[in-house]
C-alpha cells in the first residue's frame, strides 16, 4: 500500500490482463507471485528452512542493516522486522 503504482506496474508485467490499479491490481500481483512461488516450490514459511523465533531478533538486526533497506517503500525499525518475520514463521 506505501507505492501502488509500482505494484500494479509489477502486476501488469506477471499478466497483462491485472487490473490498472486500486487494491485489485495489488491483489493480482499478490496472486502472480503465490503462484509463481508455488510452481517453484518455494516455501513461505521461514520455520520450513529451520528458522526459530530465538533467531528472529538477529535476523532482523541483519535485515536493518542490509543495504537494500534503503529502497523500502517504508521505514522499518528492527522491531518491525521482527515482527514481520514472527508472522513468516
Amino acid at each position: 500500500s506505501a507505492v501502488p503504482d509500482r505494484y500494479a506496474a509489477i502486476g501488469r508485467l506477471f499478466n497483462p490482463d491485472a487490473p490498472a490499479s486500486g487494491d485489485a491490481a495489488r491483489t493480482a500481483l499478490a496472486d502472480s507471485l503465490q503462484s509463481l512461488r508455488e510452481s517453484l516450490g518455494v516455501t513461505d514459511r521461514l520455520g520450513d528452512l529451520g528458522v526459530t523465533k530465538k533467531d528472529l531478533p538477529e535476523l532482523a538486526k541483519k535485515a536493518i542493516h542490509d543495504p537494500c533497506i534503503a529502497t523500502n517503500p517504508r521505514t522499518m525499525t528492527v522491531a518491525d522486522i521482527e515482527k514481520i518475520y514472527e508472522k513468516a514463521l
